[in-house]
């Protein structure tokens, strides 16, 4: 079976990795990553694939779509 997975969901985790780099004053613990990820994700489109070729076409595509400032608007409260 093939595996099904949102890309928007690893763009937003690759994200906050980079955001994790440059501010070392966010909390890093498990429960806080996990809340900013399911905010952010709530209110970002999921984008589902199938495939590893699929996967890394449409994430292209995506990250040419969206800007890091649309990807990063929900960490910002």
């Amino acid at each position: 079976m093939a595996e099904l997975k949102n890309v928007i969901e690893e763009m937003v985790k690759k994200e906050l990795e980079n955001i994790y780099q440059r501010n070392i004053e966010l909390c890093k613990c498990p429960q806080c990553r996990n809340d900013i990820i399911a905010l952010a994700l709530n209110n970002l489109p999921a984008q589902y694939v199938t495939g590893r070729k699929n996967s890394e076409s449409l994430t292209n595509k995506l990250y040419a779509k969206y800007s890091s400032s649309d990807v990063y608007s929900p960490f910002c409260l």
